[in-house]
């Protein structure tokens, strides 16, 4: 489900300051990517979507995507980078989103980020626009006569052109990539703090997350980060029921809106859900692969988001 999370940890404060990116003796790590301008790095992306039902039939999704960073331009204070959507593929059954994924390949965004890896904003907004933009007029070409597929590709031009879409869809997806980028870990501590998670819809989802350093392998000079997030359960229903709304409103099944929160009341106390990452860094803090779960329960449906990335 191609869903990316920022976290907001406690950060300790009054440690030693580190000219390496790992402390052997401290059995320590400090997240800061050294960057260069000229520095490029190829990712392959894996997004696996299951969602099993009670009947224990299994859907499968998988889109494969190859993306690149780029290191443009830094100054004392910030670096800018490029992010690129080179290629894409996916079996999703869906005709509209299999085409708009596969046609958005070589849209690219240039970010800032701080001199920790921190993201600070998407500099080219506008630009990144355009490009949905001209994907979504190709894709209106197709499939005229279908109109749950034009009426799809609608949907996405007010999105592109909404005010928050572009930037928080980013913002998600490089989540991966940056999401540890600026903290300080020791082996052995465990780092708890809470998160926020805004939406589009506007309900924003509350979480407890924890995180640790898992060890530091002086052989191949990497490290590996894990974090557990739970997310509140309350919010997901408030956000659920708005999502239920919605789409009944788009349809033509009659139920009230009492009747619509009677049915997920039904299944408040099945509600479960889950995220977690396990990140691999090497000496110099880049990123070599990324291991992203995403599990949500209700009742006896059953739906998982896997992400892997890999270093190429």
């Amino acid at each position: 489900m191609k869903h990316f999370y920022t976290f907001l940890f406690i950060h300790i404060l009054g440690f030693q300051q580190l000219y390496a990116q790992i402390n052997y003796e401290e059995q320590s790590v400090q997240v800061k990517p050294q960057w260069y301008v000229g520095n490029q790095y190829n990712y392959q992306f894996t997004d696996v979507d299951y969602v099993i039902s009670i009947n224990d039939t299994i859907s499968k999704v998988v889109t494969n995507s190859h993306k690149k960073f780029s290191v443009l331009d830094e100054n004392p204070y910030v670096y800018k980078l490029r992010w690129e959507n080179l290629a894409v593929s996916t079996n999703d059954p869906d005709p509209f989103y299999n085409d708009y994924m596969v046609n958005s390949k070589g849209v690219n965004y240039e970010f800032a980020t701080n001199k920790d890896g921190e993201f600070l904003e998407l500099l080219n907004e506008d630009g990144v626009k355009n490009q949905l933009m001209a994907v979504a007029k190709n894709l209106k070409r197709k499939n005229r006569r279908n109109a749950i597929y034009q009426a799809n590709v609608s949907g996405l031009e007010d999105m592109i052109l909404s005010q928050d879409y572009v930037s928080y869809t980013f913002s998600q997806e490089i989540n991966n990539l940056l999401q540890f980028n600026g903290l300080y870990l020791k082996v052995g501590e465990k780092y708890q703090g809470k998160q926020i998670q805004e939406n589009l819809f506007g309900f924003p989802i509350s979480s407890t997350s924890t995180t640790w350093l898992e060890g530091i392998d002086p052989k191949s000079e990497t490290y590996t980060i894990v974090t557990s997030q739970i997310l509140s359960k309350e919010d997901f229903e408030s956000l659920w029921q708005l999502m239920a709304k919605s789409m009944l409103e788009q349809s033509n099944v009659n139920l009230t809106h009492e009747q619509v929160e009677r049915e997920i009341k039904k299944y408040s106390d099945t509600i479960e859900l889950t995220i977690d990452y396990k990140n691999k860094y090497n000496k110099d803090s880049i990123l070599i692969n990324s291991h992203y779960k995403f599990s949500l329960n209700i009742g006896a449906k059953k739906t998982v988001n896997q992400l892997e990335i890999e270093l190429l």
